[in-house]
């Protein structure tokens, strides 16, 4: 069977830790993993497993700030706090490097056509982080890191991001507040019972970016068939006004109904009809655009 799925992995992920009781735990990843080994997943024949590497300062430079990142490297050699929700232990800069540059790894195999799709499993995450500053568990804002790869790399003039983490994305939202050639889509949980507390649905960017910038709150509760009827009525028609040349993907899984801190509704079926969706949007952008 041909692989069709490559999946950016690497035991470093692991390594990052910020306490056992932390939302944002490397328990969870490890569990993900030994799933997929368990239920034979990984040896289907679907998936290929690849390395990633650390993304460089020039990378990371495109969408954040010298000052930050000089902070970022002090922290790393004599650990300290961004904020109540981000300690920065000692060493947590090469893990966070890690995990940009397995973002970047992803949108290379796909934009040299190696797979037709890629998913990397990384922590840290990365879409609270804002130009010159971390926050809610975030330092690097991954995706962001990989659009500008894309765009400076392979001169993707249009991408589009599709974010539906059950928190808002505001750090990928103020990287392309004003930028018209990224599409940014964010599904969260109702920003009056979630932080950030922003991500309403007046917030649709600035000048030229005006409507490229859509925020889809949802109550508490909303699960798989709200979040279909969204992505049909809503999301789909967005894509293909926009007419992307890739869609990124901030694939948060704490929309899941055990999630521990949020109040959705999402079933693991429910994600696997979410991702199969953007895959059809996206060969039909594709060959409207060529």
């Amino acid at each position: 069977m041909a692989v069709k799925i490559a999946l950016i992995y690497d035991d470093g992920y692991l390594e990052h830790e910020q306490g056992p009781t932390h939302p944002e735990r490397r328990e969870r990843l490890a569990y993900t993993m030994s799933y997929l080994a368990e239920e034979g997943v990984l040896s289907s024949g679907m998936i290929s497993l690849v390395r990633p590497r650390p993304a460089t300062r020039e990378e990371i430079l495109r969408v954040h700030t010298e000052r930050y990142l000089k902070l970022l490297e002090r922290l790393e050699k004599v650990g300290g706090i961004i904020d109540l929700d981000t300690p920065a232990p000692k060493g947590f800069l090469n893990y966070t490097l890690l995990a940009a540059g397995g973002a970047i790894v992803a949108g290379e195999l796909i934009a040299e056509g190696a797979y037709p799709r890629a998913f990397a499993m990384v922590r840290p995450p990365g879409h609270h982080a804002k130009p010159g500053r971390g926050a809610g568990f975030c330092y690097l804002n991954n995706i962001a890191i990989l659009a500008e790869h894309l765009r400076a790399k392979y001169n993707v003039k249009r991408a589009a991001i599709l974010d539906w983490d059950a928190h808002f994305g505001d750090g990928t939202y103020d990287v392309y507040e004003e930028d018209p050639c990224i599409l940014y889509v964010s599904i969260h949980q109702d920003p009056y019972t979630l932080y950030p507390g922003r991500g309403f649905i007046s917030e649709i960017g600035g000048g030229e970016a005006r409507g490229t910038k859509v925020c889809i709150p949802v109550p508490p509760g909303t699960g798989d068939e709200e979040y279909m009827y969204i992505f049909d009525e809503l999301v789909e028609p967005l894509v293909e006004w926009f007419k992307p040349e890739i869609i990124l993907i901030s694939a948060g899984q704490d929309c899941h109904f055990s999630d521990p801190i949020t109040w959705l509704g999402v079933t693991a079926q429910g994600y696997a009809k979410l991702m199969e969706k953007p895959l059809s949007w996206l060969k039909k952008c594709v060959k409207e655009n060529s």
